[in-house]
């Protein structure tokens, strides 16, 4: 998450309890690595739940509202998979 956020600064804006803060603080905030945590849980329970497509839509219409109240669009979206992407090659 730490590198979405320093790849793409504005996204920080999404988050009201980090945007402001510098990369050592971001690096540093307790904050961050919990939504790192979460994240990763989502991530899991979607591939957990490829062989459940009535759960799998659940959780992805879960995600989407959730990223909808926050005027998530579509292009934000685009970016954290090309990140995700572009990380599993290099790490």
């Amino acid at each position: 998450m730490f590198r979405l956020f320093t790849t793409y600064p504005n996204i920080r804006a999404f988050f009201k309890t980090l945007d402001g803060l510098d990369d050592d603080a971001l690096r540093k905030s307790s904050k961050l690595r919990a939504h790192s945590i979460n994240f990763k849980h989502g991530i899991t329970s979607m591939v957990d739940n490829l062989d459940d497509v009535d759960c799998l839509i659940v959780l992805i219409h879960k995600l989407t509202e959730n990223h909808f109240r926050r005027k998530v669009t579509p292009k934000e979206f685009e970016v954290r998979d090309d990140l995700i992407c572009t990380i599993s090659q290099h790490d």
